[in-house]
């Protein structure tokens, strides 16, 4: 039968599988929000702020490469379960976490390029 969706191997699952795209979402509230916050309250000039967009990359990156290596042992649902299950989680898991990697680059490429500041005043 099915696991209660509060059952944590279910709870795991779901969040590893869904761990893509909440490290982007993380990760995009970082750099949008920090760089809003830190501007409207003094202006830190573009240096530090691009120290701390490719700091909060990094660590976003750092995440997906260490899920991407373990999403085997992380997406394990609880038997009884079809065979072809696992092999599902597996691969949604692996797609979310190349196009969460793919926007991470995206929003770090233009938190980089643009000028940060000048456009809140």
């Amino acid at each position: 039968m099915s696991q209660p969706a509060g059952d944590p191997r279910f709870i795991r699952v779901t969040l590893t599988s869904l761990a893509g795209p909440l490290v982007w979402a993380l990760h995009f509230g970082a750099v949008y929000g920090g760089q809003h916050v830190a501007c409207r309250i003094a202006d830190p000039g573009n240096a530090s702020l691009r120290i701390a967009i490719a700091g909060v990359t990094a660590v976003a990156i750092l995440v997906l490469v260490f899920i991407f290596l373990n999403v085997r042992q992380l997406v394990r649902p609880a038997p009884p379960f079809d065979q072809d299950v696992p092999t599902f989680l597996r691969a949604v898991s692996l797609s979310l976490i190349g196009l969460s990697l793919f926007a991470i680059v995206a929003t770090a490429l233009a938190g980089l390029m643009l000028p940060s500041c000048p456009t809140l005043r």
